[in-house]
């Protein structure tokens, strides 16, 4: 009976030419490589192999097993990936946000309606890639900043953001109501990493801002506090930090500056993700009154 064993077997000695050499890469000996290539030919009944002074060659077959013994490996390969993958399916909950906001959002909300779940959560600012992966069966839920035009999934809106310049005390125009994004534009920023499709706003919408990146929370809090640089906050970012000292948060009027995230789930998974589905549909509900509230200076 044929195992997987002599079809890796056979590949290698494909590549490497030589018994010896391929005994090596397989970390065997040569008589046992020889041995079990001669019972591969046994069992198939046909000649694999021509042998030489100092390599060993392929027959026409030889090389026809080797396209099937390839094809069988990776089918192999693909059945334990899957497998593996239906397996964790049952016990875990993956989703990718294309923010911070809404991964804090459905992180809290999962841990509520699926506690025996492990969840499997990051961010992505390449919103073409996580409606890619979703419709590919990686993940379970991506949120997104605009619902997905197909029949194939559920969009859910559930989450609004708002972004805000958080200037220092002394800036000239920290006693404004509201700014638009031109009126900061050639200023320096101070950013965190990780910020999801946020970071591709700022760049198209400040161009000729300076962004100083910190990844460290801590080092980016105490250049906060000690610096006049400028930052970013949002409403969901306030209400889960609160307000800095010495700064104020001004909302920014710009269209762009607003989003509402989709929740966006396969039809196929809607079963497993029923309760997640109710639970945001309620906070949907809820959306047009946030949404409607007129914004007040935060000082």
């Amino acid at each position: 009976m044929l195992e997987l064993r002599q079809l890796k077997e056979l590949l290698t000695l494909a590549q490497a030419k030589t018994v010896s050499e391929a005994a090596q890469r397989l970390y065997i000996s040569q008589p046992a490589l020889s041995r079990s290539l001669q019972r591969l030919e046994d069992e198939l009944k046909v000649e694999l192999f021509v042998h030489g002074k100092n390599k060993i060659e392929l027959t026409d077959t030889g090389h026809l097993a080797l396209t099937y013994a390839q094809q069988i490996l990776d089918l192999s390969e693909l059945m334990v990936t899957s497998l593996r993958r239906h397996e964790a399916a049952k016990s875990t909950v993956s989703f990718k946000t294309c923010a911070p906001a809404p991964l804090w959002e459905l992180t809290a909300t999962c841990s509520l309606v699926y506690p025996h779940l492990t969840q499997m959560a990051a961010v992505s600012s390449d919103q073409e890639q996580l409606a890619a992966e979703l419709l590919a069966g990686e993940i379970d839920c991506a949120v997104l900043t605009a619902p997905l035009t197909t029949d194939a999934v559920q969009c859910v809106p559930f989450l609004t953001e708002k972004l805000y310049f958080a200037l220092h005390r002394s800036h000239p125009l920290a006693g404004s109501s509201c700014l638009r994004f031109a009126d900061m534009d050639g200023e320096a920023f101070l950013l965190r990493p990780q910020i999801g499709f946020w970071q591709h706003v700022v760049e198209q919408y400040l161009p000729h801002c300076k962004f100083l990146w910190q990844r460290d929370d801590n080092a980016f809090n105490t250049i906060v506090r000690d610096s006049n640089l400028l930052s970013f906050a949002s409403d969901i970012v306030l209400k889960r930090e609160g307000l800095r000292p010495d700064r104020i948060c001004i909302p920014i009027a710009d269209d762009a500056a607003r989003v509402t995230y989709y929740a966006v789930i396969r039809q196929d998974n809607l079963t497993k993700l029923q309760a997640l589905v109710t639970t945001l549909e309620h906070k949907a509900q809820r959306l047009k009154a946030a949404q409607s509230l007129k914004e007040p200076l935060l000082t």
